[in-house]
């Protein structure tokens, strides 16, 4: 996959979190389920579908809690 392509992946997905960010959203459960829908949404419709990158649902899954858990630790 070209770099700038997976750069924008990767910003694409930050900003699916950022977006959430309210005061303790790190703590909120439903803050947490939102960004995690939106986040597995976004791997099934873009990044399998547009980009043709044969992602598993176990792939998926650890991607996402990978990325919650960065934006957790990196708040």
């Amino acid at each position: 996959m070209p770099e700038d392509k997976l750069c924008g992946m990767v910003q694409s997905m930050y900003g699916l979190i950022d977006q959430h960010k309210i005061i303790d959203w790190h703590r909120n459960i439903e803050v947490e389920r939102r960004v995690r829908m939106e986040l597995e949404d976004y791997a099934f419709d873009i990044v399998r579908a547009q980009f043709g990158i044969p992602l598993s649902v176990d792939e998926i899954d650890n991607i996402i809690s990978l990325l919650w858990n960065l934006a957790v630790e990196n708040k």
